[in-house]
């Protein structure tokens, strides 16, 4: 008899918990299955803020040791920030010509100018702040510097017969 009641109550579970499943999966939308997607994360708080001050700039740069390279940073910022600049800071093997960069134009490309002095695990930070409508907003991103050594300089035999 017990495992009878047993079956009951577990079928009965499982069916009410399938139902559950299948309100939030009509309720948020067929695509996400009730758990993440577009209209689930911001209502949850997974995802970030929209960001104000929008900075584009390549995932990873490429540097020859020794040699001064460049990335370029494209940003675009709203009429009402004020106050805006980029702060630039490189690990112990990145040497930086411009750390603090003011934005005065309301979009464009800036050119930051680094040198690899060795190798290691390298990182650009970008560290953009300012304000916007009264609060103080500050966003940072990275750019990973990847060391590549020079290229051996051809040389050229010439033999006379």
């Amino acid at each position: 008899m017990t495992k009878i009641i047993t079956a009951v109550s577990l079928y009965l579970g499982m069916s009410l918990l399938a139902n559950y499943a299948s309100a939030c999966f009509f309720h948020y939308g067929q695509g996400y299955g009730g758990f993440s997607g577009d209209q689930v994360s911001p209502s949850a708080a997974f995802t970030a803020p929209k960001k104000i001050f929008n900075v584009k700039h390549p995932p990873t740069a490429v540097a020859i040791i020794n040699e001064y390279s460049e990335i370029t940073l494209e940003y675009d910022r709203p009429i009402t920030s004020k106050n805006v600049s980029i702060q630039l800071t490189g690990s112990a093997n990145v040497e930086l010509l411009d750390q603090n960069i003011e934005l005065i134009d309301f979009s464009g490309e800036i050119t930051a100018r680094f040198r690899l002095t060795g190798k290691g695990f390298d990182v650009i930070t970008i560290t953009v702040t300012g304000e916007h409508n009264g609060d103080s907003l500050r966003y940072s991103s990275r750019v990973y510097v990847r060391a590549k050594q020079a290229a051996p300089p051809l040389t050229m035999e010439v033999t006379s017969r």
